[in-house]
């Protein structure tokens, strides 16, 4: 009789561990950022698919007559989780300025890069070097030289879309790191007026044989009347020639422009080409601090 108590009560055991069980897999659920939403958009430029996340402001309503400014980050499916935590908590006191955040990514399952696509978007030109090394490296065939395209699709298609479907206003930010960095610099010395703002982090300015360098004296009141703010910011630890790089492209560009366009450099302490990465994303928020009335 005991036994057969003791086989009962092991067996309802069971049967309470698998409904638990299978409650709790129920209940699971896909957790995104409040207030934000994930596009696909296939360019007819390049026919790439990208991932466009964004990210609206708490009191966005689309019924008000109220714009807002949109800040554009490059490696989408990484940076967007980051920048739009980063900017939720450090704006807890409504501290920073209302932003649309867009991050531009790939079709991915998880938050990483896109070796190959990324790398033929940002790079300015093919190095065949650059591509032969990067495949062995990572499995997979990278070509370089896409900047060109990739430019044109942020101008024609993807800040378009932003556009027809947010009330945006006229002030547009881009930021990017390494090679990201480097497409960024791309964009300011081709196109300058596309954007108000350009966060350069970390830019990969080494690449093929430091061909940005070609760029950067040039006099941006001879191609654009308006005038951007840049940024050059890199980790403290970062290799010298990282650091040194950035520094010298921002002195020549500001040498150049110094009465025509804010050119800053600045390092963030304590921080190497990675873990620099928060950061990056707190400094840049912090260029949007709303000034308090004192």
């Amino acid at each position: 009789m005991m036994r057969k108590f003791w086989l009962s009560l092991l067996g309802v055991s069971f049967l309470l561990f698998l409904s638990c069980k299978l409650h709790a897999q129920d209940s699971v659920r896909l957790i995104r950022p409040a207030n934000s939403f994930v596009y696909e958009l296939k360019s007819e430029i390049n026919a790439t698919t990208y991932q466009i996340s964004v990210s609206l402001p708490k009191n966005y309503s689309p019924t008000d007559s109220t714009r807002y400014q949109v800040v554009y980050f490059l490696d989408g499916n990484m940076w967007f989780p980051l920048a739009v935590a980063e900017y939720n908590t450090m704006n807890k006191a409504d501290a920073i300025e209302p932003l649309i955040i867009v991050a531009i990514g790939y079709q991915l399952p998880d938050f990483t890069y896109d070796i190959a696509l990324r790398t033929h978007d940002y790079t300015p030109s093919v190095s065949a070097i650059a591509d032969s090394s990067m495949s062995r490296l990572h499995n997979c065939i990278v070509k370089s030289g896409g900047a060109t395209d990739f430019l044109l699709i942020l101008e024609k298609e993807i800040i378009p879309f932003v556009e027809s479907h947010y009330k945006t206003n006229t002030e547009r930010s881009l930021a990017g790191h390494s090679l990201g960095g480097l497409f960024t610099t791309f964009a300011l010395v081709k196109n300058p007026a596309l954007f108000s703002n350009y966060f350069i982090f970390s830019p990969s300015l080494w690449w093929d044989n430091s061909f940005m360098f070609h760029f950067d004296k040039i006099v941006f009141s001879e191609i654009s009347d308006r005038m951007p703010n840049v940024k050059f910011v890199v980790g403290a630890d970062e290799t010298d020639r990282m650091v040194k790089d950035a520094y010298r492209f921002s002195k020549n560009m500001k040498k150049k422009n110094h009465k025509k366009v804010d050119v800053v450099f600045d390092k963030v302490p304590n921080s190497d080409h990675f873990t620099s990465l928060p950061a990056f994303v707190s400094y840049l928020f912090s260029c949007f601090q709303i000034e308090k009335l004192k």
